[in-house]
């Protein structure tokens, strides 16, 4: 396999180093995961069974909320 090299800063390597533990690897096999996953050009299981599940009937827009009734927002 070819290695190759990055530069990180300490917070993030101490962060990707404690991923790779919580995920029980090193952080190379972590990486190297990430990457795989990421160039993956696979589409979600089952992603195709959902094409014409809905109705055109079953979509609708709701009704909109009285002003009085939204919740209070944070004054900025």
């Amino acid at each position: 396999m070819t290695e190759i090299s990055i530069q990180l800063d300490e917070n993030i390597l101490r962060a990707l180093e404690s991923t790779a533990a919580k995920n029980n690897t090193s952080v190379s096999e972590w990486i190297k995961d990430r990457i795989y996953r990421e160039l993956k050009q696979e589409w979600p299981e089952n992603y195709f069974s959902l094409f014409g599940v809905l109705d055109e009937n079953d979509l609708h827009e709701p009704p909109e909320i009285p002003f009085e009734h939204e919740t209070k927002r944070e004054a900025l």
